[in-house]
């Protein structure tokens, strides 16, 4: 398995998600307005090391890659998740989601991240496509994404349980060719 790509932009710092990060990622996953579209959402602390584990396991059955945004302002406190995950070496492609705290929300973090960390995913994780799905009505999540050159390839109807109902998602894609440079990897990364 390959070392995890740290990555920094002028606001920013992606690195790897530690265990000292649960109590950010609990504050995140707690948060009802964040996980209004969101798949999952924690009650405790305790229930929040599900998420934690999931993304341990990710790494090391080298199914994916996680990424704490933490804003440089405010030291390496994780503020939001990128993940990149159902990696399907085979086939060269993976899926993407991402969350940030609602304070940091509405103030471009998010793009700014994927920006730097789309390309070199693309390098690192030999990548041809990378998909993300959304809510219809996670308006800010389909901006985004349209922002970034995702295109947008149709509805999933009723594909994902939910609650007690079901709900449809959107489906994006972004693939190698769609984008206008892919970084050497030394020069893209920092290695951790």
């Amino acid at each position: 398995m390959r070392r995890h790509p740290k990555i920094q932009t002028e606001r920013l710092v992606l690195r790897k998600v530690h265990r000292s990060d649960l109590d950010r990622v609990f504050l995140g996953l707690s948060n009802p307005e964040l996980t209004r579209y969101y798949g999952v959402h924690y009650h405790s602390k305790e229930a929040t090391r599900e998420q934690m584990r999931w993304y341990r396991r990710l790494e090391r059955k080298d199914f994916g890659r996680v990424w704490a945004l933490s804003v440089q302002a405010k030291g390496h406190d994780l503020q939001g998740v990128i993940a990149i995950y159902n990696w399907n070496k085979r086939n060269k492609s993976a899926e993407m989601g991402f969350w940030i705290l609602p304070q940091f929300q509405q103030q471009g973090m998010i793009a700014e991240a994927l920006k730097a960390l789309i390309p070199a995913a693309f390098a690192y994780m030999g990548l041809h496509r990378l998909y993300a799905t959304t809510e219809p009505e996670n308006l800010a999540s389909i901006r985004t994404l349209e922002s970034l050159g995702f295109t947008y390839e149709g509805l999933q109807r009723e594909v994902e349980k939910k609650g007690t109902g079901w709900i449809s998602l959107r489906m994006y894609s972004l693939l190698r060719s769609d984008l206008d440079f892919i970084p050497d990897l030394p020069t893209a990364v920092g290695l951790l």
